[in-house]
C-alpha cells in the first residue's frame, strides 16, 4: 500500500518538495490513489528530498492535487491528507503563508 505522498508546490516554474503526507486515508483509499499516480523516470523536484535508505520511494509525475490540512509547517510535522482536488491544476499550487 501507499505509505505517504510527497507534497510539493511551484515557485518560479520549478517544483519544490514541501512535506510528506500519509495520515488520513484508509488502506482502500491509498490503493485507489496509487492507481492514479503515473511513475516518473526522474525526480520532479528541484532538489531531491533525502530519505532513509530503508524507505522505498516511487516518484510520480505531478498530475494530481491533494488537499491537506497542516497544523504547522515543521521539519518533522506531517500534514493530514483530506482528499483530491479536481478544481485545480498542479502548476497553480504555490506555497501559501
Amino acid at each position: 500500500a501507499l505509505g505517504s505522498l510527497l507534497m510539493s508546490y511551484y515557485e518560479d516554474g520549478e517544483i519544490h518538495h514541501a512535506a510528506r503526507a500519509g495520515t488520513g486515508p484508509t488502506n482502500a483509499t491509498q490503493r485507489a490513489w496509487q492507481a492514479l499516480l503515473k511513475p516518473a523516470s526522474r525526480c520532479p523536484f528541484v532538489a531531491s528530498p533525502l530519505f532513509p535508505q530503508d524507505k522505498i520511494v516511487n516518484r510520480c509525475e505531478p498530475t494530481e492535487i491533494a488537499e491537506m490540512e497542516v497544523a504547522e509547517w515543521a521539519r518533522d510535522g506531517q500534514p493530514v491528507v483530506l482528499g483530491w482536488r479536481r478544481d485545480k491544476v498542479p502548476q497553480g499550487i504555490i506555497l501559501e503563508t
